[in-house]
Formats: structure tokens, sequence, C-alpha cells
């Protein structure tokens, strides 16, 4: 028999139930919306009158044809959602700009589980790789977002997949980071924060060739790279 787990923020005035976090149920809604970016398994729900983003867990590469988007149970504290859960509630006691989570919800069938987590929709004007699709941003801009990277590190946090799809630009001008499965704390290997940063810049050079090629902007260079590592610095 399957097994459901269900954890929530204390401040959340009813509980979660099982259905708030399947995608058909919410899918029949006027106010759902796929959101773009990752593996298409983000949308954007209204949750009790305020605006949330439902994530499942999905895999790429390889396995995601193997196993689809199950993953082996080895406890609840070996599992993705939980470990988010762990990384982006220590960004948030550090005041890193993260929106906090709402909730998770585990389902095991035998040696397997599937999971799914909600967290609060940061109002954006798009990703980064959105925003300088559209338009370039200033040196000082460039700076604050190495600034904030730096913020991370310090904090012991290493984002897993740092990209310019997990970073947003907020309404409120500031940069917001996302999806924070496998991250980690206070990794203990060498050269960790460097290999961090070289995630993100592969990640720009590689967005930025496949638009170029296809004939669209995209409003990085060297000179921002630099701008970034003065701000990181």
């Amino acid at each position: 028999m399957p097994r459901v787990i269900i954890k929530q923020a204390e401040d959340l005035p009813q509980p979660l139930r099982e259905t708030d976090f399947d995608p058909e149920y919410w899918q029949s809604r006027a106010s759902t919306e796929l959101l773009s970016g990752g593996r298409g398994g983000s949308w954007r729900i209204d949750l009790d009158g305020r605006p949330a983003v439902l994530r499942r867990y999905l895999r790429g590469g390889a396995m995601a044809g193997l196993l689809g988007d199950r993953y082996l149970w080895l406890g609840e504290r070996r599992s993705r959602p939980w470990r988010e859960w762990r990384a982006v509630g220590h960004a948030v006691s550090h005041g890193l700009p993260t929106p906090p989570l709402i909730g998770y919800a585990i389902r095991r069938s035998g040696p397997w589980y599937r999971a799914a987590l909600i967290s609060r929709f940061q109002p954006n004007l798009g990703t980064l790789a959105d925003v300088i699709g559209r338009v370039p941003l200033e040196a000082g801009d460039w700076r604050e977002l190495g600034g904030l990277i730096r913020r991370y590190h310090q904090a012991g946090l290493c984002h897993a997949d740092l990209n310019a799809n997990n970073i947003l630009l907020g309404e409120d001008g500031a940069f917001h980071v996302i999806d924070f499965d496998k991250a980690e704390l206070s990794p203990q290997r060498r050269g960790w924060r460097e290999a961090n940063l070289s995630r993100l810049r592969r990640s720009l050079n590689k967005i930025a060739a496949a638009r170029r090629n296809s004939g669209h902007d995209f409003h990085f260079d060297g000179p921002d790279w630099l701008a970034l590592l003065q701000g990181y610095r």
C-alpha cells in the first residue's frame, strides 16, 4: 500500500492535502499556469488565495527513461524534498533571497517514492536568461548578482544547479535564487565555490550560443562576467 508523508510550514492556517501536490488536480483551474524552464514539472497555482509554485521532482538524462519520476527510498532525511527543505530553510534563516517553502509530499510505494514540493511564488520579471534575452543589464546589476552568490557561499550553501534559469529578477529589482534540489550545506570538497561559479558561466555561454545561432539577442559577454566576479570578490 502506498504511504504518503506530508510536511508543511508551521504558519499555514490549514493542513495541506495530498491533492494539493497533484498537478492534475490543479490543471483544470483557469488560474493554474505551466512555468517555463526546467523539465516541465512546475506550475503556478492559487493556494488558499495566495500564489504558489508546485514542482514535481523529475529525473533528467538517461535515468528519466528508465525510472521516470521514481526515486529509491532510503528514509525521509535522505529524500530529495527533505534535503531541499533543509537547504531553503538555511538560506531563509540567513536572510538570503529565495522563496520560502510551503510544504512537500512524498508518496511511497514499495522501495520507491515520488515527490512534489510547493513554494511561495516570487513576483518577477523573468529568469536571468529571460531578462538578458530582452535587455542588457548594467554593470552594477552583474556586481550585485556576484555579491549575492558570494553571500550564499559564505553561508556554506552550494546550489547544485546554479544556472541562468534558476535565478529570478524580482519585481523589486533584486535577484532571487530558486530550485535548491540537491543543494549542499557546508561542502567539504575543495574548489566547490569556483566550480559553482563555473557552472553559472557555462550556462550563460551555452544559452548565448544557442540564441545567437538562431538569430536572437542575448546580452552577455566578457565584461559582464568580469563585473559579476568583481561583485563576488
